[in-house]
């Protein structure tokens, strides 16, 4: 039931789900006036961040650095670790929304606290962004250009 303040009606809905997709029909009472009407809703599909991701960084004096990420996704929120070598360190703050991926990775080397905040968008199997890190002593930006391995 709906009360505008203006007018009251009720409507009732039906439909068949299939997969993504609702079909149905609604049949609506405005005040004794009966209207039929067909209805459809898709499901929206969200960005689905999970799998291991792998990119390289190309330093000032051109070493390329391979670097890869595990991911899982529960909803928006997203888990799992960087892996650099044969070190892993866990993600924190991990958030898909609207196909814009963030993520944070703290480590500690050295008796020092170091920082990569991840940001970037997320189409299919790539992710294009930047990072925002000091990993390497220095803030630096670095462009972040991640497939997904399948």
């Amino acid at each position: 039931p709906v009360d505008t303040g203006d007018a009251k009606f009720t409507s009732k809905y039906k439909g068949t789900l299939n997969g993504d997709d609702i079909k149905g029909h609604i049949e609506s009472d405005w005040g004794g006036e009966t209207h039929n009407y067909d209805w459809a809703a898709n499901r929206a599909k969200s960005a689905n961040a999970a799998g291991t991701w792998n990119w390289a960084i190309v330093t000032e004096d051109g070493e390329k650095i391979n670097l890869s990420l595990k991911l899982k996704q529960d909803g928006d929120k997203v888990t799992g670790v960087v892996i650099l070598g044969d070190d892993e360190t866990s993600i924190s703050d991990g958030l898909i929304k609207e196909g814009q991926i963030t993520l944070k990775v703290t480590r500690v080397q050295d008796g020092t606290t170091q920082t990569a905040k991840f940001k970037g968008t997320l189409e299919g199997n790539s992710i294009k962004g930047k990072i925002d890190s000091d990993w390497s002593g220095e803030q630096r930006m670095y462009d972040w250009n991640a497939k997904r391995s399948i």
